[in-house]
């Protein structure tokens, strides 16, 4: 039986998977993302393998091996006594849910705002490594202590000079990892037999399937609230305050437009610090929603039409601040408090945090377990790692992320 469900969910990824193709001419995805370039990933055959196969797989071994065993308890939940007294076979049951299962990780991975802002990858196990490469000095000589990072510290005595017997300065060259394991989110929707019955039949309406979606939405934004608890903690290039209210003697309404235009002056004060650290420029800012009024009301932000804004998760992308910024806000971040990092589209080893899923999302099948069907149940199921990407390994924070504060003095 199981041989039967494996081949069929073998089928349904090559189906999806044609359609993740046909969405890539689109911008659904990148070709960088569809192919695999943000990481080298193979499959037992030794075939380089892309992001969205490395996800589909990991769900279809995930259900062939430990996930089998626990299908296989919630079917005799469904067919107790007093349960299911059909005669319905296991297959067609199994059948549903699995056509279920796999849409959903294209829709939980595609709504995710950390897509925009750290590295997003794909674990093919419930542990991995991060790996760090460390340019150091070998020696100490002016300004300079050994084992200072090459990248962050220069010196006008850095490098030999071609007197004869000059001292020839030393580059150490070493790679340090980090292991991250994945953490296991799960949440349950329940609701009864008989309002399943009554939204079918007064509204048209599958109860089931507004229950999967919002089970989906909701590990959705779990997975970005870390994401971004991991980038406002371990904020590392500085600090920015801004005060709110103008001084006191700028009463017209002229001048305190001229004011507030200069919280501009402090975000472009924050990209410098990443900037400085870095050798990298900052490309987006995220804030609430009470201080992206702030934002809103400067001249040089342009919004983004709402016609292209997905309307079941709430943190989105919003518009560009001086065609510099892209703008994303997050109902639930920490009031008068601006993010400002770096996002490297085309190398991954500058990335500042990271997201490794290994199991998208699962969607277990429907269930009850009483004899009157007063509860029906459905659980759904991600497991992934999630962190910031330190500058090295003995440091805990990035330099990739700044803050501007916005205070009332």
């Amino acid at each position: 039986m199981f041989t039967q469900i494996q081949g069929f969910l073998e089928a349904q990824k090559k189906r999806l998977l044609k359609l993740d193709e046909a969405d890539e001419s689109t911008g659904y995805l990148t070709k960088r993302e569809f192919e695999g370039g943000d990481f080298t990933a193979m499959d037992k055959s030794g075939r380089k393998i892309g992001l969205m196969e490395m996800l589909y797989s990991n769900t279809i071994e995930w259900i062939m091996a430990a996930g089998t065993k626990n299908l296989y308890q919630e079917f005799q939940k469904l067919s107790a006594p007093g349960v299911l007294t059909e005669a319905t076979s296991s297959s067609s049951n199994i059948q549903t849910f699995t056509t279920a299962l796999l849409p959903a990780v294209r829709r939980i991975y595609n709504n995710l705002i950390a897509r925009d802002l750290i590295s997003v990858q794909s674990l093919p196990g419930p542990a991995g490594y991060i790996y760090w490469i460390d340019r150091l000095f070998a020696d100490a000589h002016g300004t300079i202590s050994a084992d200072d990072r090459v990248d962050q510290n220069q010196d006008e005595t850095s490098y030999g000079t071609s007197s004869e017997g000059g001292a020839i300065r030393g580059i150490d060259f070493k790679v340090s990892s980090k292991k991250v394991e994945t953490i296991n989110k799960k949440v349950l929707g329940n609701w009864s037999l008989e309002a399943e019955q009554d939204l079918r039949a007064q509204w048209h309406m599958d109860l089931e399937g507004e229950i999967s979606t919002a089970l989906a939405d909701v590990l959705a934004m779990e997975m970005d609230r870390m994401v971004i608890n991991d980038l406002s903690n371990g904020a590392g290039a500085g600090n920015v305050n801004w005060s709110k209210n103008p001084p006191s003697g700028d009463t017209t309404t002229s001048a305190k437009k001229d004011y507030y235009s200069t919280l501009y002056w402090a975000i472009c004060e924050a990209g410098s610090k990443v900037y400085a650290a870095k050798r990298m420029t900052p490309t987006w800012l995220l804030c609430n929603a009470e201080t992206f009024y702030l934002l809103e009301r400067l001249e040089n932000f342009s919004a983004e039409g709402i016609e292209n804004q997905e309307a079941a998760v709430s943190r989105r992308f919003v518009g560009t601040l001086n065609r510099k910024y892209h703008c994303y806000v997050d109902p639930d971040f920490t009031d008068n408090r601006i993010l400002v990092g770096i996002r490297s589209l085309n190398d991954w080893r500058y990335a500042i945090g990271y997201l490794g899923i290994y199991i998208p999302l699962f969607l277990s099948p429907k269930y009850t377990a009483s004899s009157d069907f007063s509860a029906i149940y459905k659980g759904a199921q991600s497991r992934f790692a999630h962190g910031v990407i330190p500058d090295s390994s003995t440091e805990t924070s990035t330099s990739g992320v700044a803050t501007v504060t916005i205070t009332s003095s």
